[in-house]
């Protein structure tokens, strides 16, 4: 009995210390003017530790995690290269522990039990919960919904839309020749619908 307490309190403490890990960490946006900058930021990558959150193109802003330990090294590099920060979040923990209590309250807020249609807009939903429901209006309504891949997020997951069409996707010309400059305007047989 008392290994199994033993193994609750630490798999509570592992939970509830999850974003620990990044106490005193910062995001700073690092501007990038050139090829050399973003050579830097690289650079500094790779050997500090610090995380890229975007890959560094010139003439835009690449987001940086930065922890503490690591910090003063990673201004004083950005300083004597010239490059321009700005710092964004101080500490990225409390960031996260936010986005965690308004995840929590969604959650509770989300009765499983109350009939409903579709998805409400006050909860945050999973990508499965998502998915699933696309799949459904696709199921629901072949007709006129077809779930579509944009393509794949960074995390390898589908990116999934919605293509709604009463013509079936089909597409309607009309069904005579265009006029001559002294002809009567262009009659279009009836149902057909201009395409853009």
């Amino acid at each position: 009995m008392f290994r199994y307490v033993v193994v609750l309190c630490f798999s509570l403490s592992c939970v509830l210390a999850k974003n620990e890990i990044y106490d005193g960490h910062s995001l700073y946006e690092v501007t990038v003017n050139n090829e050399d900058d973003a050579r830097i930021l690289g650079f500094l990558e790779e050997r500090l530790g610090v995380d890229v959150w975007a890959h560094p193109v010139p003439g835009s802003a690449a987001p940086v995690l930065v922890p503490a330990n690591v910090r003063d090294v990673f201004l004083s590099k950005l300083d004597e290269a010239g490059m321009q920060y700005r710092l964004d979040v101080v500490n990225i923990k409390e960031l996260l522990d936010l986005e965690d209590s308004m995840l929590a309250a969604a959650a509770n807020r989300t009765s499983r039990s109350e009939p409903r249609i579709g998805l409400s807009f006050d909860t945050i939903h999973r990508y499965a919960v998502v998915d699933a429901y696309l799949t459904e209006l696709a199921s629901r309504f072949p007709d006129v919904v077809t779930v579509v891949s944009g393509g794949r997020s960074f995390e390898g997951r589908d990116i999934k839309y919605l293509r709604i069409s009463s013509s079936n996707f089909q597409v309607r010309y009309f069904t005579e020749p265009m006029p001559s400059s002294d002809a009567s305007p262009v009659k279009a047989s009836p149902g057909a619908r201009a395409v853009y």
